[in-house]
C-alpha cells in the first residue's frame, strides 16, 4: 500500500460533497442546518382557491399553471408560467382538443415560492406588488 499515490484534493472534495447535508450537520454539531434541513410535520392548505400558490393552488391542489422549457429557470419562464396561471384555460385547451375542465384562474393572494434567483428578482417582486400578491418563501411561510 505505500507505493499508492494519495487521493487529489478534488477527489476528497467531490466524496464530502456527497455526503448527505444533514447527516454531514448531524456529525459536526452544526444545529442551524440539521434545523434547516428537516421535514416539518403539519400541514399547510388554504380556505379558498388562489389564497395561496406554489407550483399548484394550495387549496384545491389543482396545478394552476405552467411553462415547458428546456432552459434554466428564469423571470422569463416563471412570468410565462404565470400568466398560464392567472389566465382562463378554456382557449387553451380547446386549441389542443382537450375536453376535460381546467377551472383554476386568477390573481392569487399570496406566491409562495423557493429561494430561486428567478423570485428573488426585483421586477418579480414589483410585479407581484403591483398586482397586489403577496410573495411567501419558505422562511416566512404563511399560516392559512
Amino acid at each position: 500500500m505505500a507505493d499508492r499515490k494519495p487521493p487529489h484534493r478534488r477527489t476528497i472534495e467531490a466524496r464530502l460533497e456527497d455526503v448527505d447535508l444533514q447527516k454531514r450537520a448531524q456529525r459536526r454539531g452544526e444545529k442551524k442546518i440539521v434545523k434547516a434541513t428537516t421535514a416539518t410535520p403539519g400541514t399547510f392548505s388554504a380556505s379558498r382557491p388562489t389564497a395561496v400558490v406554489q407550483a399548484m393552488d394550495v387549496c384545491s391542489r389543482m396545478v394552476s399553471g405552467f411553462y415547458l422549457t428546456m432552459e434554466a429557470p428564469s423571470r422569463l419562464s416563471t412570468s410565462l408560467c404565470l400568466l398560464h396561471s392567472v389566465f382562463d384555460k378554456s382557449a387553451w385547451l380547446r386549441e389542443r382538443e382537450i375536453v376535460e375542465p381546467w377551472p383554476v384562474a386568477g390573481l392569487p393572494e399570496t406566491l409562495h415560492v423557493d429561494n430561486g434567483a428567478d423570485f428573488r428578482s426585483q421586477a418579480f417582486k414589483r410585479g407581484c406588488q403591483n398586482a397586489g400578491i403577496a410573495i411567501a418563501s419558505p422562511i416566512t411561510t404563511p399560516t392559512c
